[in-house]
């Protein structure tokens, strides 16, 4: 069974697309927890008569603690012999859970990944986060596991974990933004073997209202720098010099394509922030040189941020008012 576990806050207008998109998953043994987390919107009520449709739904309904807290109620409560985290606004192809099953068997795998599209609304494209994987699918074990950002992100929505890797984990709920790259920390340091497969089954939806990774700058950036500094010092204690000069990488990247949008004095206390992250790590930033995944221009921006983020932040700048003309 799966436990598939959907925190909501104030998603109804997109609530019902995601239920359904899980409730006609051909693979049908699963356990559907609704955590409302004191919406406001009518999403608490849409959960209930989700649920009377449904039994395999079962709804919590809680004060507004976070999504973290959300999370860690499910996991309390949760039975499956899988976990599946999605997002409330987001939706599943009807055979997700089937293929990746069905790779998790064939390739003896503790934590499956799938690729995804990316929705905005507009426009669905797929993200192809294995292009020119020739195999379609690929495999870590051992300590290649650890260099898993160089082939998938760390984020929960498009993965199924094995339940005794995660049952005894708990999300950080002062960690608003990147909590769930905090807690795949363990899930990985615990498998045996990471299977990935460039099928594209979970629609991410991007640019929504409320939505913290594609909102502009913000208070909860600090959360993403500290978290993926936490990540990273822990790669660094498992002696993975790669898979953490990556983490710093992920990060920095991310701050300065907001800072880039902000006004320069709004950005200012997060240059110094990101500065201060890249600069922890200056002396091995040369290892981004042979990630494929790590552009020319952004590891430059990266290597300049650790020395002068303000700088790095400005050219980031000039550079898209260069792209926008």
């Amino acid at each position: 069974m799966i436990s598939v576990v959907i925190p909501v806050y104030n998603t109804k207008e997109y609530l019902e697309t995601c239920v359904r998109s899980v409730t006609a998953q051909t693979y049908r043994d699963l356990e559907i927890l609704l955590i409302d987390d004191g919406s406001a919107d009518g999403s608490g009520e849409l959960c209930d008569r989700l649920a009377n449709e449904d039994p395999r739904i079962v709804v919590i309904h809680q004060p507004n603690a976070g999504v973290s807290t959300a999370r860690n109620r499910a996991l309390s409560i949760a039975h499956g012999d899988w976990f599946s985290f999605v997002d409330s606004d987001d939706w599943l192809e009807p055979d997700m859970y089937e293929q990746m099953l069905a790779l998790a068997e064939e390739k003896d795998a503790d934590i499956v990944e799938c690729d995804a599209f990316t929705d905005s609304g507009e426009k669905c494209t797929p993200r192809y986060t294995f292009k020119g994987c020739a195999n379609k699918t690929l495999v870590f074990e051992g300590d290649d596991k650890f260099l898993w950002p160089y082939a998938f992100s760390p984020v929960l929505w498009n993965k199924l974990i094995a339940a005794p890797l995660v049952k005894d984990v708990q999300f950080t709920s002062d960690i608003r933004y990147a909590e769930d790259t905090l807690f795949m920390l363990t899930p990985v340091r615990r498998a045996k073997r990471i299977a990935c497969m460039n099928n594209c089954f979970y629609h991410y939806r991007v640019f929504r209202e409320g939505n913290v990774v594609s909102a502009p700058l913000n208070g909860r950036c600090l959360d993403l720098i500290q978290a993926n500094g936490i990540v990273a010092d822990a790669m660094m204690q498992d002696g993975q010099e790669e898979a953490a000069v990556q983490f710093v990488y992920s990060a920095v990247t991310q701050m300065l394509a907001k800072m880039a949008d902000a006004p320069a004095d709004q950005a200012a206390p997060y240059a110094k922030a990101t500065g201060n992250l890249a600069a922890a790590y200056r002396d091995r930033l040369h290892l981004l040189d042979s990630n494929p995944k790590a552009t020319r221009f952004r590891t430059r921006m990266v290597k300049m941020c650790a020395y002068a983020p303000r700088a790095a932040v400005a050219v980031w700048k000039a550079r898209n008012k260069m792209k926008s003309h």
